[in-house]
């Protein structure tokens, strides 16, 4: 889906390109065309010398002033999802890769019992369904008084099994299992190696699936004197639903930062021509621009040389500008 989405992308900006500079082409044409009825032949020819001098378009009718630059109006940046950030300081981070699983807390589980044998009446839940605090789950007959009593909600949950059905017995079995989501923890596993960098407090990134969290440890705890690690216990907030106790986690943990003079988004990095580069934008502009990079951690790199605070690079489907301009370089070499 990502490589489809990838591929629609370039060609929108490649059709959109090619639409807007034939345009432009037709005006220049008819320009070129009052110059030539009304003007001198030195003239003409000194204007071919310019065109010559300041550029050449491709295949396409791309205007690539240089060959590792193209000119882009805005409206065409903007329709191909094209988006610049500001090159700025910022902070990297040492971090140390681990895995776990998310869990549902002790506390946040229910095992509802009927508080006295009897009959089962009524149910008015299944498994899977959602339930707030002090709803009616069930109504049940006593054996010894005869008298019916309700069986609420002890908490806002999800049913996760429903045990009993109408006409039956209670007895020790449960009715109901309740879980609350709202809240579940990852359990990390630390092994030796790692035991002495990681402390409670600590700036965790998780990842499960395709959802990406910050956290932060809330608590290590030692499994016992035969397990070789010990678990980070990371609170991860589950409103929505999105995540389910059992899900793999990928984590890091930040175990060190340091302040860089200059960083940029990884995202934004593209090899152009055997070198690590951003797409720099001046005006409607896009240029290569090579760098000597540093340290990084994973989301930002930090930058020696290439590049200014404060200017303007790609952090958005900077591959678009690559692939234009790769196109423009073999169309210009043939």
């Amino acid at each position: 889906m990502n490589r489809l989405k990838a591929l629609i992308g370039l060609s929108i900006l490649l059709a959109a390109l090619q639409a807007w500079q034939a345009s432009a082409d037709s005006d220049h044409q008819h320009e070129q065309h009052e110059d030539h009825d009304h003007a001198p032949h030195d003239k003409h020819d000194h204007a071919q010398h310019d065109d010559h001098d300041h550029g050449h378009e491709d295949e396409h009718g791309h205007q690539h002033e240089h060959d590792d630059a193209v000119v882009i109006p805005a409206e065409m940046a903007a329709a191909a999802g094209i988006k610049v950030a500001q090159a700025q300081p910022g902070r990297i981070a040492r971090t140390i890769e681990v895995f776990g699983r998310l869990v549902v807390p002790p506390e946040q589980h229910a095992s509802i019992q009927a508080r006295f044998p009897g009959v089962v009446m009524q149910v008015k839940v299944s498994a899977g369904d959602r339930v707030s605090k002090g709803q009616l789950l069930a109504i049940v007959e006593s054996n010894d008084s005869l008298r019916s009593y309700e069986i609420k909600a002890p908490l806002d949950a999800w049913v996760a099994s429903r045990k009993l059905n109408v006409g039956e017995q209670t007895g020790e079995t449960p009715l109901f299992e309740l879980v609350d989501d709202r809240q579940l923890v990852a359990e990390l596993k630390i092994f030796h190696r790692y035991r002495s960098d990681v402390a409670v407090g600590q700036p965790v990134r998780l990842k499960v699936g395709q959802v990406a969290l910050e956290a932060q440890i809330a608590a290590l705890v030692r499994a016992g004197d035969s397990v070789p690690f010990v678990t980070a216990r990371v609170p991860v907030a589950n409103g929505e639903g999105v995540l389910i106790a059992g899900d793999l986690v990928q984590a890091q943990i930040v175990i060190e930062e340091r302040e860089a003079s200059l960083v940029i988004a990884n995202r934004a990095l593209q090899t152009f021509e055997n070198k690590s580069v951003v797409f720099v934008r001046d005006g409607e502009t896009y240029a290569s621009r090579p760098l000597a990079l540093g340290s990084s951690d994973g989301r930002y790199t930090e930058v020696l040389q290439g590049l200014e605070e404060g200017e303007n690079y790609v952090v958005e489907n900077s591959y678009l500008i690559k692939a234009d301009l790769e196109k423009a370089g073999a169309a210009h070499e043939h």
